[in-house]
């Protein structure tokens, strides 16, 4: 080669070296799009391979432009990606055991004020959401009812009339309100409960004491505000509450008095209580995918001129310490001529009694329908009580009866599918007929194979598939329950 040809060459070197070097700089300290950082190709600005044009070094439509290291939305970047800011795989599971929490006590009223899920929060007495304040709790927040301590009550949480609770969780971050206790001492009893009180019609009067508390007008409820709202409670998990205040009077679960139509109720579970897990005193408010296990008295409990709908239902009779536990115990009054008088329309409903009844001074009853009530019920499932079904007082007749039952199916109670037969001082329903009223409602039947045994409804873990699967009750198709999230646990110490 001549050295005019090598002094050609060597100038064509040096001309070229600086745009190498300038892509070689920028390869992976960009901020774009990228699964790393901010940009889209996998080390560069460019979308060449490593250099300025269209080839394989050129800034064009190659391999290593802007990507893996980059802020933006890769596999490492602060967006949607696998351990990002965003809606990643490694997001935090809820964490409801409240380890490594600091612990709030919380007494007298709250005030308007977040319940946030980073601490565990306990109930010290009667804690109050008064008139005119908002009480929100974050999903996954656990809060914690202390036990009865010398002249202070067990802890339980009222919401007045005028209150607001909005306690909205989700399936797999529900919110938990549960005793203060250890596990292993936990039982039902050794808290109070969860209490709402709004400004919804009941037929004792528009300033009506909630059973148990202080006669004092926060825990009064009533008056003629059908659409009162008080809230919204959501995928919340209620255990071992239900704390006796003196002989016979418990608080419930979830106790509901005079509560409104605007308030909204769903996706709740009451777990291990001393007395009803659900007890509506008046009011209009519907609710909806509710689930009573291990009740001591009634599952679902409705009088004093309760109007609402109740569906999707789930009720397990386990250790029970009534006398006379039910699945539905619901009534009005006596004088007909009190308004309003109690209509509960009850749809798509599962109620499971006992698997073993060896106590015979316990009588358990599906349903206890009496005082003047009315309603409507359709797609009801009764099994493994002692008695299916006890009207009492003025029913009507039989075929133009108070409450309608249809599409429903009783089988597997232990002295008699539907109704019992009734004499001397038991006669309290004007001999009115259960067995004709039910043989004569549209779709009611008791079938000749059972659906399911009871043993399948009271499962350790839950109804199993036999009941699940049954397209029947509770579970008629696009129930929409999500049984496997973390706001239902079937446990009961």
């Amino acid at each position: 080669m001549t050295r005019v040809s090598m002094n050609l060459l060597t100038a064509l070197l040096l001309l070229t070296l600086p745009i190498g070097l300038m892509a070689c700089g920028d390869d992976s300290t960009t901020e774009d799009d990228g699964g790393g950082g901010d940009g889209d190709g996998d080390t560069g600005d460019g979308d060449g391979d490593t250099g300025d044009g269209d080839g394989d070094t050129g800034d064009g439509d190659g391999d290593t432009g802007d990507g893996d290291t980059g802020d933006g939305d890769g596999d490492t970047g602060d967006g949607d990606g696998d351990t990002g800011d965003g809606d990643g795989d490694t997001m935090a599971a809820c964490d409801l055991s409240g380890d490594g929490k600091d612990v709030e006590e919380l007494e007298g009223d709250l005030g308007d004020r977040t319940l946030t899920s980073d601490k565990v929060y306990q109930l010290k007495g009667t804690v109050y959401v008064e008139d005119g304040a908002t009480v929100e709790i974050e999903p996954c927040t656990r809060i914690e009812g202390l036990p009865l301590s010398g002249d202070t009550p067990a802890g339980t949480l009222v919401v007045s009339r005028g209150g607001k609770l909005m306690a909205e969780g989700a399936p797999d971050e529900p919110i938990l309100f549960t005793s203060s206790l250890p596990a292993g001492a936990r039982e039902a009893g050794t808290w109070g409960g969860l209490i709402l009180l709004g400004k919804a019609p009941n037929f004792k009067g528009t300033d009506t004491l909630i059973e148990g508390l202080a006669d004092e007008d926060r825990n009064k409820y009533g008056g003629d505000v059908e659409d009162d709202d008080s809230g919204s409670l959501a995928y919340i998990r209620i255990e071992f509450g239900g704390f006796e205040l003196n002989e016979g009077n418990e608080i419930n679960g979830l106790t509901m008095g005079g509560v409104g139509s605007g308030t909204s109720i769903h996706h709740i579970m009451v777990n291990t209580t001393l007395d009803d897990c659900f007890e509506f005193f008046g009011g209009n408010v519907d609710a909806d995918h509710l689930i009573c296990n291990n009740g001591g008295d009634d599952m679902f409990d409705a009088d004093q001129g309760y109007k609402g709908t109740l569906s999707y239902l789930i009720g397990r009779m386990n250790e029970t310490s009534s006398s006379d536990p039910n699945g539905f115990e619901m009534d009005s009054d006596n004088d007909s001529t009190d308004e309003p008088r109690t209509h509960v329309t009850a749809e798509n409903v599962t109620l499971c009694g006992q698997t073993d009844e060896t106590d015979d001074t316990e009588t358990s009853r599906g349903m206890v329908l009496r005082e003047n009530l009315t309603g409507a019920f359709d797609n009801i499932m009764v099994t493994g009580f002692d008695v299916g079904v006890d009207t009492r007082d003025d029913f009507g007749t039989e075929a133009d009866p108070n409450v309608t039952m249809a599409n429903s199916q009783f089988w597997g109670q232990r002295t008699a599918d539907v109704g019992a037969e009734e004499t001397g001082d038991d006669n309290n329903d004007m001999d009115f007929d259960e067995d004709m009223w039910f043989e004569m409602g549209d779709g009611n039947s008791i079938p000749e194979t059972a659906p399911y045994s009871v043993d399948d409804c009271q499962d350790a873990d839950g109804p199993n598939a036999t009941v699940t699967d049954s397209d029947s009750g509770a579970f008629v198709a696009g129930s929409d329950w999500n049984l496997d999230g973390m706001w239902v646990n079937w446990e009961i110490e």
